[in-house]
């Protein structure tokens, strides 16, 4: 009878440890899928930005001048 309950109370902590297993993953699945979402807006948002310098930069050339680069940024 005891060996019963034994085999009972570690099945039990195994799907107890196999639900927490799943558990860890979903959460670390979401944050991944939250960070990429946050990192596709962020591309987004910096292309955007680049292409409004892009016009600006022609409309500037197309007058004879051009965009200054920033202090120290690389060419």
């Amino acid at each position: 009878m005891e060996l019963t309950w034994a085999l009972l109370g570690g099945a039990i902590l195994l799907i107890a440890l196999l639900m927490l297993a799943l558990f860890w993953q979903e959460l670390r699945v979401r944050y991944c899928q939250e960070a990429l979402a946050d990192m596709g807006r962020r591309l987004q948002e910096l292309q955007a930005a680049n292409d409004t310098l892009r016009l600006e930069n022609r409309r500037l050339q197309g007058a004879g001048q051009h965009l200054a680069r920033p202090a120290g940024t690389a060419r």
